[in-house]
């Protein structure tokens, strides 16, 4: 029988996310869209909010070995259209 996880007292306003690699590009990826939740990132060797925009491609080249190819305002509009949506909490979270 399994053991019962204990519970533990966390301030939600201290809570960060962080990674390595594929860790720190899901670090921002949290980070940007859950704002409200996280107080901030840490990524070693990640890359930027919906770098590889669904394209496989794209993850492998552009956000992977050649970061001059991505087009960071592109970027910048699709998380302000994301966040219009209400699919990514609020933007301005970030600043903090």
């Amino acid at each position: 029988m399994a053991q019962e996880l204990g519970k533990y007292s966390v301030d939600m306003d201290e809570i960060t996310v962080s990674g390595i690699s594929a860790g720190g590009f899901m670090a921002v990826q949290l980070h940007v869209a859950y704002s409200t939740l996280f107080r901030g990132a840490g990524s070693i060797a990640g890359g930027a909010y919906f770098c590889a925009q669904d394209s496989m491609t794209s993850a492998l080249t552009a956000c992977m070995t050649t970061p001059s190819m991505v087009n960071v305002g592109q970027l910048q509009d699709q998380a302000e259209e994301y966040e219009r949506g209400g699919d990514i909490d609020s933007l301005s979270n970030l600043a903090k």
